[in-house]
Parts: C-alpha cells; sequence; structure tokens
C-alpha cells in the first residue's frame, strides 16, 4: 500500500513541475540564444521566478520519490 501511495505522489510531484516549468517558459516567451545579449534577461528571469522555482522544487521531490520506491 506504501507503494501505491509513493507511485501517486510521484506522479502528481512530476506532473505538477513539469507544468509549472512550461507556465514559466510560456510567460518568457521565445528564446534566441545565439544572440548573447539575451542572455542576461533570461538567467535574471530564471533565477528570481516563481514558478520555476517551484517547478524545479517539485521535479526534485519527483526524482527523490522515484529513488525512493525503486
Amino acid at each position: 500500500m506504501a507503494s501505491l501511495i509513493l507511485l501517486f505522489l510521484l506522479s502528481l510531484t512530476q506532473v505538477l513541475g513539469d507544468i509549472w516549468l512550461s507556465k514559466a517558459m510560456k510567460q518568457f516567451g521565445e528564446i534566441n540564444l545565439v544572440n548573447s545579449e539575451n542572455w542576461i534577461p533570461l538567467i535574471s528571469y530564471l533565477l528570481t521566478n516563481f514558478w520555476i522555482w517551484l517547478g524545479v522544487i517539485f521535479l526534485m521531490l519527483s526524482l527523490g520519490l522515484y529513488l525512493t520506491v525503486i
């Protein structure tokens, strides 16, 4: 039973992390890394955006749950 709960939490955290990262990157818009002047706004956005941090935290939780279930 514990394994099923962990699998459910694993699925939930994986999906939420992906959704939140997708939401944040869609807010930023198109990225052109060929032009180096676009790097500073991108890095600043990645380090200060709430949805990016939330997505990364949930994906790290998902990885931890995955390793626990295995």
